[in-house]
C-alpha cells in the first residue's frame, strides 16, 4: 500500500537524503535506520485519549501496543537542532524521559523498547480503543519500506 499522506512522504524523503532508510510507516509511527546500521530513528505521533496522551499502533493480531504520557506532557515545547533542522521537543523533557525509561539518568548497556517499559500501553483486540485514522495496514514507499 503506498504512503498516502503528503507530510509522511516529506518526512521520509528528508531522512532518506540524510542517509536513512525507511523501516516502517504505520498509523502513528515512522521508523528509519541509518544505512550503515549504526543508528535508528523512530517518529511517534501522540494524541489525547481517556485523559492521557497516547501513541498506539495496531499489531498483526489485532491488539494495540503503544505508550502513554500524562495529558500535560506535551503542553510546552522548545526548539532543538536535530539532523541540521530545528525541531520541537517537550519542555521540560524530563517527565517524558521518566515515563519512557524510568531512571534515564543512569546509563544502561542495552535498551529494549519491546520489553517492559514504564509507560507501556497494551490493549487486547476486543478492548475499547481510539479510532485510528488508518486501517492498520503497514504503509510503504516505492523503495519497499
Amino acid at each position: 500500500m503506498p504512503v498516502r499522506d503528503a507530510r509522511s512522504i516529506k518526512i521520509i524523503l528528508y531522512f532518506e537524503k540524510r542517509g536513512y532508510e525507511l523501516r516502517q510507516a504505520r498509523e502513528y509511527k515512522i521508523a528509519f535506520v541509518r544505512r550503515d546500521r549504526i543508528a535508528k530513528t523512530d517518529i511517534d505521533v501522540f494524541f489525547p485519549w481517556e485523559g492521557k496522551m497516547i501513541c498506539l499502533a495496531r499489531e498483526r493480531d489485532g491488539s494495540f501496543r503503544g505508550a502513554w504520557f500524562h495529558s500535560d506532557a506535551f503542553d510546552n515545547f522548545r526548539s532543538c537542532t536535530f539532523l541540521g533542522s530545528d525541531v520541537l521537543i517537550p519542555d521540560p523533557p524530563e517527565p517524558v524521559l521518566e515515563a519512557s525509561y524510568g531512571d534515564w539518568r543512569t546509563p544502561i548497556k542495552s535498551y529494549n523498547s519491546n520489553g517492559s517499559i514504564p509507560n507501556r500501553l497494551d490493549l487486547p483486540a476486543a478492548a475499547p480503543h481510539p479510532d485510528l485514522a488508518d486501517t492498520g495496514e503497514p504503509l510503504s514507499t516505492q523503495n519497499g519500506g
